[in-house]
């Protein structure tokens, strides 16, 4: 989204939209019971004077900004999300709200601390997820929840002041919080930052094509190396593989729920399938090497895993990397940051086994 990283990576997502119509210009959504809006007041996190400031400096009542995306089926999930700068000292606590409405109404809260960069539920009628992500002088906050009252509309709110204690809902005067880049999405996580002005904006999904083929891609034996993050923790399987245009003939490394997969399958029956408990979303080494009768995996600097049984590929089979299974499908959305294909053809067993600790390490 052309915000600063100082550890860049390949970025691949799935298709998404912004529903909020002006992600910058909160002077442009409802103003419900006279909330303070100051526009441009800082520096954001894409280098521009756009932040601005919202304050509630009256108390007595909630008051919010919001806007409200209707047509929707029953029981929809969103993900909303905005960017607060960080403060020292803060009077009161900020936050955010989905309000699934229409039918019957359900409610989730998020209760924001801009000096912590932590945000808690406010005990709304759905319990919802959070995910705070540290950008510098800002915190971006995620919130997801699903609608369990058939609605067909949502309301995304944001609080001049939502509690008094950080943990419960309450009203009252409260500090400044400097927001930008508001974002709402019809999904189970957020994404990449998706900038609107005046309309709601969508995100192509993005691929990663045309590496390798027989003539470089090792096949009897090798090593699959990537440094990868996962977006969220859920039963959608992401992969990577070495394969020959189909997932009959694959090295695979995968996410899905909260385990790290590595399968070889050779002439569509399995030699190897590994399973390691992972449950962070941060930046993970993983390796499987492969050759007749020996596969190990490496996550992070530690075998997990070892097979001494199986058959390997014959010359010339592996012909394409991929992000995805070999076929197309389960395509890998993620953060990318490194990607590796060893020969091991001329190496030892002891020679593989310090390349594999040392590029997970």
């Amino acid at each position: 989204g052309g915000l600063v990283n100082t550890k860049p990576s390949l970025l691949l997502e799935p298709q998404s939209t912004n529903e909020v119509t002006y992600s910058e210009k909160f002077n442009e959504w409802s103003n419900v019971g006279g909330v303070t809006l100051t526009s441009d007041i800082s520096k954001s996190p894409d280098g521009s004077i756009s932040a601005d400031g919202i304050q509630d400096t009256t108390g007595g009542s909630f008051k919010r900004i919001r806007i409200v995306k209707g047509s929707l089926s029953p029981n929809s999930t969103f993900t909303a999300s905005v960017f607060v700068k960080k403060e020292t000292s803060q009077i009161n606590f900020g936050g955010i709200a989905l309000v699934y409405q229409n039918v019957s109404t359900a409610t989730s809260y998020g209760i924001i601390d801009a000096v912590n960069g932590t945000i808690v539920n406010g005990s709304g009628s759905i319990t919802p997820t959070f995910n705070v992500v540290d950008f510098g002088n800002y915190w971006r906050f995620e919130m997801t929840s699903t609608d369990n009252g058939s609605n067909t509309a949502v309301e995304f709110a944001i609080y001049g002041t939502l509690s008094n204690n950080g943990t419960s809902l309450g009203v009252g005067a409260g500090s400044v919080r400097t927001i930008w880049g508001a974002q709402l999405e019809q999904k189970s996580y957020c994404t990449s930052y998706i900038p609107t002005n005046g309309s709601t904006q969508t995100r192509a999904a993005e691929t990663c094509n045309g590496a390798g083929t027989s003539s470089i891609l090792p096949s009897e034996e090798g090593i699959l190396y990537a440094e990868i993050a996962r977006p969220v923790n859920d039963s959608v399987i992401r992969s990577i593989a070495l394969s020959d245009g189909s997932a009959g003939n694959v090295v695979l490394i995968q996410y899905y729920n909260n385990n790290i997969g590595i399968v070889v399958k050779v002439s569509s029956s399995a030699q190897a399938v590994f399973s390691i408990s992972n449950t962070t979303l941060d930046f993970n080494k993983i390796a499987i090497s492969w050759k007749s009768n020996s596969y190990k995996a490496f996550v992070n600097g530690t075998q997990t895993n070892i097979d001494t049984s199986g058959s390997t590929f014959s010359a010339g089979t592996l012909s394409e990397f991929a992000f995805d299974r070999g076929d197309g499908l389960e395509d890998f959305y993620g953060k990318i940051r490194d990607v590796r294909v060893y020969n091991t053809k001329e190496m030892t067993d002891s020679e593989v086994d310090i390349l594999l600790t040392k590029i997970t390490s």
